[in-house]
């Protein structure tokens, strides 16, 4: 899904609450990491790519995760999964780089689980600053509750049962709310030059 293809929507219109899961659901995929960032506004491809590639302290690996070329990969090279089985030969590729990346003693940065959210919230605040398109995108889902409908995660979705954590959800929220209070700091400034 691209940007041209999300159909403009007005916050009046919007529901209390937004689930949202996969890239290319229309029109609230641009909600998800996997959504493919305008390459001249961010300086990764996907959110997931800068989540993925901040889990190791070595920069030779963390290139590998910043220029494969979709969220996928640079999830499964993030997580170090190495596939079995019969498999494809861009999973044989990506497993030829995780076993290199083990081999030179490259794991998951000890301090992951306590800054992880913080790398998230970096990575959705230069997103959606960076994009005037996305940010508009982001305002116009008013002050809906932003749900990560994802079954598998139930940390930064809200998982199978529906009782998850939905941290991505709630660090959408928040950085809506950033990017409100600073557009209206911007033009209250404003029109008190007039």
């Amino acid at each position: 899904m691209s940007l041209a293809q999300i159909p403009p929507f007005h916050p009046r219109f919007v529901k209390p609450e937004i689930y949202f899961w996969k890239a290319e659901e229309i029109p609230f995929g641009f909600l998800s990491n996997f959504f493919p960032l305008n390459n001249s506004c961010s300086l990764f491809k996907s959110v997931e790519h800068y989540y993925q590639a901040s889990k190791f302290d070595d920069q030779e690996y963390q290139i590998e995760i910043l220029n494969t070329s979709s969220p996928y990969k640079a999830k499964l090279l993030g997580n170090q999964e190495i596939g079995l089985g019969f498999q494809a030969p861009w999973r044989i590729e990506l497993n030829e780089i995780i076993k290199k990346a083990q081999k030179r003693g490259i794991y998951l940065r000890s301090d992951w689980e306590y800054i992880k959210i913080n790398m998230m919230l970096s990575a959705i605040r230069e997103k959606f600053n960076k994009d005037v398109r996305l940010k508009g995108l982001l305002l116009g889902t008013g002050h809906a509750r932003l749900i990560e409908n994802s079954p598998y995660d139930s940390f930064w979705g809200i998982g199978k049962d529906g009782k998850g954590k939905n941290q991505l959800g709630l660090l959408l929220m928040q950085v809506r709310e950033e990017i409100r209070r600073t557009t209206i700091a911007i033009i209250t400034t404003e029109s008190t030059k007039v």
